[in-house]
């Protein structure tokens, strides 16, 4: 569902910044 997207986003989002 969307939330499922929203949560999908910010997971890619949060692995992104802890990469850098």
């Amino acid at each position: 569902g969307f939330l499922d997207i929203v949560k999908g986003v910010g997971l890619v989002a949060l692995g992104a910044v802890s990469k850098s």
